[in-house]
């Protein structure tokens, strides 16, 4: 083999690799483009159902903490309520 075949299947070589890497950064665009897209719409899928899950769970729960407190006021004036009706019976029962 003399240098000069040696050079040839050296530039064979660099020009294949550079093929293949320029298809391979090819094939990666797409897949990554294709990627963004999917990544994309799943991203919109989320927020959607985000925005259903704010509608329908989370406004509904800001009542809870009024509803609490109203139950607790009713279950103070029936407590307070058994209390005279006990203090009644106790005077009555003398």
């Amino acid at each position: 083999m003399t240098i000069d075949s040696i050079a040839i299947i050296r530039d064979i070589f660099l020009i294949v690799s550079a093929g293949v890497l320029v298809v391979a950064v090819v094939l990666g665009g797409l897949v990554a483009f294709r990627l963004y897209r999917s990544i994309q719409r799943t991203a919109q899928n989320v927020e959607a159902i985000s925005g259903v899950l704010l509608e329908s769970v989370a406004r509904p729960l800001s009542h809870l903490p009024t509803l609490v407190e109203l139950g607790r006021t009713a279950l103070g004036w029936v407590q307070e309520y058994r209390a005279r009706q006990g203090r009644y019976q106790e005077d009555d029962e003398e």
